[in-house]
């Protein structure tokens, strides 16, 4: 027998899944529901001893089916392949909640409700078909391989058998590359579920051989695509297997089963694998040296670099999982192709020099020995043999070729690299020299690697296992570790740590190289000059070392800059990265220091009579970044690793176990990261006088002459403000100055506004501190120099960062005396550890408070300057159109509630609600709201006696169910109850928010004290503030009125015109604010529009009038009854015309009217609108269209379009319902027209649901 919750569920699957069909742009029409419900109900819904949603299942998908065929493209296709993803997906989570997950806070699963292993296989079965359909899409394969991936997790017996026999007939054909394409992609993600599911699929490990053979033709020059996918492919397949030769296994082992003795067998192909391999790559590069020669390719297309991260990564995979007689096999192999062959070093010699260093980091101390002599012996001697190299600007490819290799052969573990220290040092001293760019480039680069392998800290091998491969059989046997998941709490991690030879090396390689550099460039003076190509090379150099010894690079440090006053550090928690006490120097002196004091002379000197070096200057600019953010790491690499990982782990994670089940070279990866991570963020945060100096030096090149050298410096300026808390104070004043200065250069003004503009979504114009603003604000209002559109652009985009981004901030901060004896309670008492910082002294705190005091005084004073600099620049007749609205814009984000508004800034908005400019116009009328907003008088509340007001016994709010109670009827409206003086009316409590007492009551209810307790109302012009007398004066003026009634009835774009509650708003406020003060001289104008019948803007003229109505009912809340009996008289007899004349153009404004005036209000209060509104809408009176256009208008009204509407409409909707039962059953057509009845009849079905959620 099914629960009830399964039985509900039962009767609403066929509308649901029907539901699901349309979600996805099926044929029919009916109501759709999203694809994730339709997950959901599907999982929800699995599992019991009456599986009742599996046979909807299979419906389904036998519906769904054709739509999958890669022929069937339509819209629906990215939804299908979406739905078809994350359906196993979701099954696959509830299986590991229920069989593997501990769910210790989430609610178990009862047993028998269970999924069975029956129950998972029909799922599977069903939605297989679908799945190998849709692999070969046109959309690609990657939704449908992440499907096939779940379930091959689930029951990889019965996927993986029929997906490889569509892979092997895709693998052997030539003609159809696409399905080659799309079997490999599906591969890659069941490559794990097939080697692990030795119980269920014993047969799956014995492919790997057949496959990784038969995908060798993948690589082919001709098709990068296919040549990616094969290569991710085979990556996949040798990270998950150790690379060993086990054939001679069955002779030594007795314990072996069936099924090893075949796949110790296979192995012996393994070698012959691997050199074949090599023989694909090395055509692959052959193929690539051919297409550059032709094409003179002088630079490296995306695609090259990203086969050359495939070719690296795979080859690396590979030789790192293979047993050392493969791996010489296969290293002898690569030694004679790298020795006996020249390849330009563009392209082609790229890819072979990351497929070498791929090869030889994996053993260095096999490998280094047969390429670095070799090498370093062909590099001098060819410098040897030719005494004018150095003057040479095109060498050899053949020498070329021997330093490229080489750069990256120093890419492996330093300590096997102090062996070749000598032969090492004489050719990077040699090279840096020449004049080559491309020589001393790649000579720079070589440094760069030999100096990060020999200080950094990094994992020396990304095996499988752990296990030594070349063990005896009897001790390990590496069939058994296929596929085998880390132990992340025992991975035997073998670390590279600086040992004090290669800190050694390291330093002796500062003192020859950098050393002399630096007094290079103190030397350099106008007297004595140096070419651009020498000085280029230099800075080169010293970059290159920079980036490669940063690690070991002590930071900068120095007299420590005051940059705002503040009561404890201004320094951010640095992640610590041990160097083991040794850090580089430059003879002795800080090297960033140094080398800051070198750079700083250098760019003065450049910028005196050198300025057109841009060149020069990108490498300043570089070096700068570096002195202060390089520690180790590049943001750049680490980010696209960072992407690359994730990648990886999610095709190889198996979602299926409880715990983390990854492969030990992804949890050392992942380890990695997270070294490197940390090195990102060890950066002291301490700004000193350097630094200044620096961020400075970047300014100053921010406001360059030419266009990409400001890009540049911005770009490092922007991160290095970032970085140091409050640094973006030193560039203040000059870019304020660069704005205002009408003189400036226009390179200056340009770079200042892309300076304050940044790269991010915030800006400096969004800071949260009012002397911040006080400087930029009234500098863009005054930054009109240029018409130019780009400088046009570049303002616009920081004003929309100003008002997306900025936050409003306090001006008064005020700490309270329970806050800081709370706070000495949390230092002094408690079990857990206690800090070790005492309670503050009495001198402390009197300290603290004047320090809050002085703060808060000056944050007053800059933003009353601010409000009062940015009005006297609007108001001075000097600005353009353009900066006018830009000045009124900041003054729109000035409204805050600890500063009230002033007398010129709401004269200065309240005027400009009649302006002529329609966007000054709109923004005026939405900052006067808010600004009335905060000028609000506060009305008191009071506490309601809740059992009382009910006239019921004690509540139990525990038990509270929601829907029509005892404890709530005195808040529902009753026509019966309709109130007629004032007596009653003082009498009637009056709660506004609908929502309290239909679910719950509130810990206090609270209503709105008798009028006589609120604040007095109707106040004449002496009783006003000064600022409300500016609102006072303009609203009593006729001519003022008349001009704002006439702007708000004009139309702006009639086919988006709406009701606009801004309007509504400002209304309210008015209303709200000042009682009835400006009523009688709105009555006219509402009154005019209202009736407003004529053919070309009867729409736009009710639209304003409806406006001010709502916003005089909506501010009228709080009026005594005296003044709302009179206002409703008056008002009624407007809708009941309204209502007797509704167009086409106006119903829907009309809508949002009621829906809009009736929310969240006591219905009581709304008495004289309900029994307008009860009144029958269709009498008939006003045909097919009046009586349908009555019945849509009111129904918001009568609660007949909201679920979440609580007690107070439910008299109303019960009135509105039971005029539906009369009217709809009509047969006579002269009664009700057919689309009255269209309306009726959707209405009525609507609200007899909400009269059950509320009645029942």
């Amino acid at each position: 027998m099914l629960p009830p919750l399964a039985v509900k569920l039962s009767m609403r699957l066929p509308q649901d899944f029907l539901g699901g069909v349309v979600s996805i742009s099926g044929p029919g029409q009916y109501r759709a529901i999203s694809p994730l419900q339709i997950e959901a109900k599907i999982i929800d819904g699995e599992g019991g001893s009456e599986n009742v949603v599996q046979e909807h299942i299979n419906k389904l998908f036998k519906a769904l089916h054709s739509f999958f065929h890669p022929s069937n493209v339509g819209r629906w296709t990215l939804r299908l392949g979406s739905f078809l993803q994350n359906l196993p997906k979701s099954l696959v989570k509830r299986l590991r909640r229920e069989h593997y997950k501990e769910c210790k806070w989430l609610t178990a699963i009862p047993h028998p409700y269970k999924l069975t292993d029956a129950q998972v296989t029909e799922f599977v079965e069903s939605v297989k078909p679908s799945v190998f359909v849709a692999i070969f899409s046109k959309m690609g394969s990657q939704d449908s391989s992440m499907g096939l991936r779940h379930l091959a997790t689930l029951r990889p017996e019965i996927v993986i058998p029929p997906f490889l026999e569509k892979m092997y007939p895709a693998m052997e054909t030539l003609i159809e590359p696409h399905r080659l394409i799309a079997c490999m992609v599906c591969m890659v993600h069941i490559a794990r579920p097939m080697l692990t599911a030795t119980k269920h699929f014993p047969e799956g490990r014995s492919h790997v051989l057949p496959l990784l053979n038969l995908a060798l033709p993948g690589i082919d020059p001709n098709d990068f695509r296919k040549t990616l996918v094969t290569l991710q492919m085979i990556s996949t397949f040798v990270t998950l297997i150790p690379i060993v030769d086990s054939s001679e296994a069955i002779h030594v082992l007795q314990d072996l089963n069936e099924h090893e003795r075949e796949l110790c067998s296979a192995t012996a192909q393994f070698e012959d694998f691997v050199l074949a391999f090599l023989d694909r790559i090395f055509n692959l590069i052959e193929s690539n040296s051919q297409e550059a020669s032709i094409a003179v390719v002088e630079r490296q297309l995306l695609e090259h670099s990203v086969l050359e991260v495939g070719i690296g990564s795979t080859v690396s995979a590979m030789l790192q999982q293979c047993s050392s007689p493969i791996y010489l096999s296969a290293l002898k192999k690569i030694h004679r192709f790298i020795t006996s062959s020249v390849f330009e070093v563009k392209v082609s010699g790229k890819l072979a020099a990351h497929f070498c260093r791929a090869a030889v980091r994996i053993k260095p101390e096999l490998s280094l020995k047969i390429f670095i002599p070799h090498l370093c012996s062909s590099i001098k001697t060819f410098m040897e043999d030719h005494p004018g190299v150095y003057e040479e600007e095109h060498l050899d490819n053949a020498f070329m070729w021997n330093l490229l290799i080489l750069s990256q052969l120093m890419r492996c573990d330093g300590v096997q690299l102090l062996t070749y220290k000598s032969e090492l040092l004489d050719v990077i001293q040699a090279s840096v020299h020449l004049k080559c760019v491309q020589a001393y480039e790649m000579a720079g680069q070589l440094l760069r690697f030999l100096l990060r392998s020999l200080t950094q800290i990094y994992p020396l091998e990304f095996c499988s296992v752990e296990q030594d491969f070349d063990q005896p059989f009897e001790n390990y046997l590496s069939i058994r570790d296929w596929a085998t998941p880390g132990d992340v709490d025992d991975l035997h991690i073998q670390w590279h740590t600086p040992s004090q030879e290669e800190v050694a090396f390291a330093q002796e390689m500062l003192d020859c190289l950098l050393v002399p550099q630096l007094e290079f460039f103190q030397n350099i003076s106008v007297d004595n000059e140096v070419s651009k190509e020498e000085l280029l090379r230099q800075l080169n150099l010293v970059m290159e070392v920079i980036s490669g010894a940063g690690s070991h690079l002590a930071p900068l440090d120095g007299e420590k800059v005051h940059l705002v006053d503040s009561q404890v550090p201004l320094i951010r928690f640095s992640c610590y990265v041990c160097l083991n006490g040794a850090e580089l120097t430059a003879k002795g002196k800080n090297v960033r220091e140094s080398v800051h004091g070198a750079i700083s002379h250098l760019l003065r000197y450049l910028s005196a009579s050198r300025e057109d070096d841009t060149k020069s200057l990108f490498h300043i600019i570089k070096i700068y970044e570096s002195i202060l953010m390089h520690y180790g790491t590049v943001r750049q690499d680490f980010d696209s690793r960072w992407k690359s990982f994730h990648i990886v782990k999610s095709s190889l994670e198996n979602q299926l176990t409880a715990k983390k089940k990854h492969l030990r070279a992804l949890l050392i990866d992942r380890m990695q990261l997270q070294h490197e991570l940390r090195t990102l963020n060890f950066c002291e945060r301490h700004f000193t006088k350097r630094h200044q100096d620096i961020t400075a030096d970047l300014l100053s090149l921010s406001v360059s002459r030419y266009r990409e050298v400001r890009k540049k410096a911005q770009t490092s300026l922007h991160q290095i403000l970032r970085t140091y808390a409050f640094s973006y104070h030193v560039c203040l004043n000059p870019l304020a100055e660069n704005l205002v200065n009408s003189s400036v250069e226009e390179h200056v003004f340009k770079g200042s506004l892309h300076t304050i503009q940044g790269g991010g979504k915030t800006c400096l114009a969004n800071k949260r501190n009012w002397e911040t603003l006080l400087k930029l604000w009234p500098s863009l209002v005054q930054a009109q120099h240029s018409e130019k559109p780009s400088i046009l652009r570049v303002i616009e985009d920081i004003m929309n960062k100003v008002f997306k981004g900025l936050e409003t901030f306090a001006i008064v901060i005020m700490t309270s005396a329970d806050v800081i004896k709370s706070a000495g309670r949390l230092l002094s008492e408690g079990t857990a550890p206690l800090p070790e910082g005492s309670p503050a002294t009495a001198e402390e705190l009197q300290s603290g408070i004047e320090f809050e005091r002085s703060k808060n005084e000056a944050a007053t004073q800059n933003f009353n300057s601010l409000v009062d600099k940015i009005i006297d620049l609007v108001q001075s007749g000097k600005l353009t159109w353009k900066f006018n609205q830009i000045g009124y814009e900041f003054l729109s984000l000035l409204i805050h509630e600890d500063v009230p508004p002033s007398p010129q800034f709401i004269s200065l908005f309240t005027k400009n609600c009649a302006s002529d400019l329609l966007y000054v116009r709109k923004l005026s009328l939405n900052t006067l709201a808010m600004a009335l907003e905060v000028m609000k008088r506060k009305p008191k509340k009071i506490v309601v006696d809740l059992e009382k007001a009910a006239g019921v016994g004690p509540i139990d709010h525990n038990s509270l169910v929601p829907g029509d109670r005892e404890d709530n009827m005195w808040l529902q409206y009753d026509p019966a109850k309709f109130i007629t003086s004032e007596e009653e009316w003082n009498k009637h409590i009056f709660i506004e928010k609908t929502h309290w007492g239909y679910y719950c009551w509130p810990k206090e209810l609270k209503t709105y004290a008798p009028y006589s307790e609120l604040p007095k109302l109707d106040r004449t012009r002496e009783e006003l503030s000064d600022s409300e007398k500016a609102v006072y004066d303009c609203w009593m003026n006729a001519d003022f009125v008349a001009k704002v009634f006439e702007f708000l009835a004009l139309e702006e774009d009639k086919s988006s015109d709406k009701f606009r509650l801004p309007v509504v708003k400002y209304f309210k406020c008015l209303f709200r604010n000042f009682g009835e003060t400006f009523l009688e001289q709105c009555k006219p104008h509402i009154e005019k529009y209202a009736k407003d019948q004529s053919h070309n803007k009867h729409a736009s003229s009710q639209r304003c009038a409806m406006e001010a109505l709502a916003g005089l009912i909506n501010g009228s809340k709080i009026w005594p009854y005296s003044k709302l009996e009179r206002v409703w008289a008056w008002i009624i007899p407007i809708l009941e015309h309204v209502l007797a004349n509704l167009t086409v153009d106006t119903l829907g404004d009309w809508n949002s009217f009621f829906m809009h005036i009736c929310e969240n209000r006591a219905p009581h209060k709304l008495q004289w609108l309900y029994r307008t509104l009860l009144k029958n809408p269709l009498d008939g009176e006003g045909g097919a269209f009046g009586d349908t256009a009555s019945f849509v208008a009111k129904q918001p009204g009568l609660g007949l379009d909201s679920t979440t509407a609580g007690t107070g409409s439910k008299e109303a909707c019960h009135s509105g319902l039971s005029i539906l039962a009369l009217k709809l059953p009509t047969s006579n057509a002269t009664k009700i027209w057919l689309s009255c009845r269209a309306a009726v009849s959707t209405q009525n079905d609507r609200g007899i649901s909400v009269a059950q959620l509320r009645v029942n």
